[in-house]
């Protein structure tokens, strides 16, 4: 992975603070389980990072949608007036 690369590089040749911003950058291993279609579970590991977390996405998500909604009603009371 390019990040451990870059880590290894820091640890060997850089100072504290560089080595602390490419932890930083580092993913979030999560081991997770999916079902399969035959009924059994597949376990897998899935890597989330700092920019891209889950939660991040389904805020994103919401917010998209309150924006959609808002922009519905406004079009809906700007007919009836």
């Amino acid at each position: 992975m390019l990040l451990e690369s870059w880590k290894q590089y820091e640890l060997a040749y850089g100072d504290e603070k560089n080595v602390a911003r490419v932890d930083d950058l580092m993913p979030k291993v999560v081991k997770k389980r999916r079902k399969l279609e035959d009924g059994s579970y597949e376990e897998y590991f899935d890597y989330l990072f700092k920019d891209g977390d889950e939660s991040n996405q389904k805020m994103l998500n919401l917010l998209k949608k309150a924006q959609e909604w808002r922009s519905r009603m406004q079009a809906n009371s700007g007919a009836t007036t």
